[in-house]
């Protein structure tokens, strides 16, 4: 039975061949390599000899020479899909270039192995993805690894290669040791999964910052709010998470921070501290939480 749906008060039937228009071309090159034949690594490699060095050394293509996979998930075909027709065509198309492909098509041979560690469906939800950025842009299965996970460099390096802002905030008064190599961008970070915030594949929101400042995680008998959100609604509502100009990775400067929330207490200056700030002029010392007293006082 045909799937139907209503426009303006109008039944449609829906079937695939209808949608195809929709979703654009499709990929000529898995499509036509999908009705190819094995040719063998041994005749990619007479063409593409410059990867021959390491076909036998690293540990991914030791993986995909094993016997233990299924015929049609090794070799070099096992990522790029029998190459027959790719031999036959004089340009040499009609095969999975997955440079040159995006979303699911770009990932779906990756996740043929990897499928149990990453799940599409929340691979496909990260900014990473969404910016058209497939497996090989960070990692590289045909030559020896630079870092760990067969990427291209080792952490930081190749993550701050894309974010010259964030390495940026790296170099203020105030900023996490990532550029010192004491912390890597995947200590607070996932690549492979939307998290909490912005499109910042953070590890699980608030939870990724006390892992380390451990004296914050509570539970506190009387907590700050900001203590018990996720994400930009947690520890960021204060404080910028790879670098500020102000102590403490501060979000701003002084009282600046508590008046962002509590703008009644600007309207009354007897309340604000003569000098210092509001968590430093003695009153609200215990600003992430308190087990005695409810205004955070100690």
């Amino acid at each position: 039975m045909r799937p139907v749906c209503r426009v303006g008060g109008v039944a449609l039937a829906v079937t695939l061949a209808s949608l195809v228009p929709l979703l654009g071309p499709r990929p000529v090159q898995g499509d036509e390599a999908e009705a190819a034949q094995p040719v063998g690594s041994e005749t990619c490699l007479e063409c593409h000899a410059q990867y021959a060095p390491a076909w036998g050394t690293t540990r991914h293509n030791a993986n995909l020479q094993s016997e233990k996979l299924p015929p049609e998930q090794r070799g070099c075909e096992g990522c790029h899909g029998p190459g027959s027709k790719h031999l036959e065509d004089p340009e040499f198309r009609n095969i999975r270039h997955l440079k040159t492909m995006v979303g699911l098509p770009a990932v779906r041979s990756c996740l043929a192995c990897h499928g149990t560690d990453i799940k599409a469906p929340l691979w496909l939800n990260t900014s990473h993805a969404k910016a058209g950025l497939g497996c090989g842009g960070c990692h590289d299965t045909h030559n020896e690894p630079k870092g760990p996970y067969m990427l291209k460099n080792r952490t930081n390096e190749l993550c701050l290669s894309c974010h010259p802002d964030q390495a940026a905030e790296f170099r203020m008064n105030s900023h996490h040791p990532v550029l010192e190599k004491r912390m890597d961008c995947s200590d607070c970070h996932d690549p492979h999964q939307a998290g909490a915030g912005a499109g910042a594949l953070l590890k699980a929101g608030n939870d990724s910052c006390v892992r380390c400042h451990l004296e914050k995680r509570g539970p506190f008998v009387f907590e700050h709010a900001t203590s018990t959100g996720t994400g930009d609604e947690g520890c960021m509502t204060c404080h910028r998470p790879h670098g500020s100009p102000n102590p403490k990775l501060g979000e701003m400067f002084g009282n600046a921070i508590c008046l962002q929330c509590h703008g009644d207490i600007a309207a009354d200056p007897a309340h604000l501290p003569r000098a210092g700030s509001c968590y430093q002029a003695g009153c609200h010392s215990r600003l992430h939480g308190s087990n005695v007293n409810r205004l955070l006082i100690q």
